[in-house]
C-alpha cells in the first residue's frame, strides 16, 4: 500500500495572499511548481495559485495585473491531507471534495507540499 509522502511533490517554497502576481509567477518558474500553496501566517494553507491563473493571457483584461495578489487569484481550500494517509485515502478524499491536487501537510497541519490525483492514479498502476 502506498503513502502520500511517496508520491507528493515536496515544495520548499510558499506565498501568503498578498504575494503579487511578479513574485507568483517568479516562483512557479524557478522551482518549476505547477501550482503554488498559498498559507496563512501560521503556515497552514489556505489556499492553491496554478500557473493558468498567473498567465498573461488569464490576466489581459486585468488593470494593473501585475499588483493582483495571490488573495485574489487563488482557489480556497477547505481539505488537505497527511503525508502518512495512504494513496486510496487520498483519491476518495479527493473525489469527495471534487479537488485534483491538495496540499500535503504534516502532524501540526504545516504544508509540505502537494499531491496530484494523476499522480496517484499513475502510482497505483504501477
Amino acid at each position: 500500500m502506498s503513502l502520500v509522502s511517496e508520491v507528493m511533490k515536496q515544495h520548499s517554497e510558499f506565498c501568503n495572499s498578498e504575494t503579487r502576481v511578479p513574485d507568483l509567477k517568479y516562483i512557479l518558474k524557478k522551482y518549476d511548481y505547477d501550482e503554488l500553496v498559498i498559507e496563512d501566517s501560521t503556515r497552514h494553507p489556505i489556499g492553491i495559485v496554478n500557473k493558468e491563473s498567473v498567465s498573461d493571457d488569464a490576466l489581459k483584461n486585468t488593470p494593473h495585473a501585475f499588483d493582483v495578489r495571490a488573495g485574489k487569484l487563488m482557489t480556497s481550500i477547505s481539505v488537505t491531507v497527511r503525508k502518512d494517509a495512504t494513496t486510496e485515502e487520498c483519491l476518495k478524499l479527493m473525489d469527495a471534495n471534487h479537488v485534483t491536487v491538495l496540499p500535503v501537510v504534516d502532524e501540526e497541519g504545516h504544508c509540505l507540499g502537494v499531491v496530484k490525483k494523476i499522480d496517484l492514479i499513475s502510482k497505483l498502476r504501477h
